[in-house]
């Protein structure tokens, strides 16, 4: 039971770091096409 609870907060965890990841390098990308222009 302990266990799966880990479990599921581990996958919270990694999922709210793939999303903040991702959504830097979105963000850092649009910035640099904005600075082109």
């Amino acid at each position: 039971m302990i266990g799966r609870m880990k479990l599921r907060f581990l996958g919270a965890i990694i999922g709210l770091a793939i999303a903040a990841i991702a959504g830097f390098l979105y963000w850092r990308k649009k910035r640099q096409s904005w600075s082109k222009h």
